[in-house]
């Protein structure tokens, strides 16, 4: 009797990690992206608008005074090339089925190439500065994105992400503040 209760109890906690594991592998096939630094020499990465360094990561579409500045630290002793895509998102933070021709004006790939070097600080790092939108994208279409950044040409050797949304308005409202004409409503 006990041999075939603990039969039991194992046989269930077997399922259990089956279906765990199908559990993760169908999330697994959405991928969310989210803001992240996958490698331990970065840091310091900061992605809001240029000059207001306190502000979210929104900006609005076609505005030429709307832009975002991304900036790390890499505290590492080589200089590796760095480079960035844009990927555009659903509501959901997952990859969108468009293609990059149709969200992005330009390149759909490219390095980054501002950087300065530190002097006069106790440990040696190197930091880089990206804006977008800039003259080699520019993006077409709102809603939410991710700035990925890699390493050495390699997509996969990836070395950040950030999300950000880009807004673009459709719709005004013009508001009116008046006194109500109902007597007991007046001080409301």
């Amino acid at each position: 009797m006990i041999n075939s209760i603990l039969l039991a109890g194992i046989f269930f906690i077997s399922f259990l990690q089956v279906m765990n594991t199908t559990d993760l592998n169908a999330q697994n096939t959405g991928l969310k992206y989210d803001d992240r630094v996958y490698q331990k020499d970065i840091k310091t990465v900061l992605l809001h608008r240029e000059g207001w360094e306190l502000s979210y990561p929104i900006i609005e579409l076609n505005e030429e005074e709307n832009i975002l500045e991304l900036s790390f630290d890499d505290l590492g002793s080589d200089r590796p090339t760095y480079s960035y895509t844009i990927i555009h998102c659903d509501a959901e933070w997952n990859g969108s089925n468009l293609a990059p021709s149709e969200y992005i004006d330009g390149f759909i790939s490219y390095d980054v190439l501002d950087y300065n070097y530190s002097f006069n600080t106790y440990m040696n790092y190197t930091h880089y500065t990206l804006k977008i939108p800039n003259e080699n994208t520019r993006l077409k279409l709102s809603g939410n994105y991710v700035i990925k950044v890699y390493q050495d040409y390699d997509e996969d050797n990836i070395v950040l992400t950030k999300r950000f949304t880009v807004v673009e308005t459709m719709v005004s409202i013009a508001a009116e503040v008046r006194r109500p004409v109902m007597t007991k409503y007046r001080n409301k």
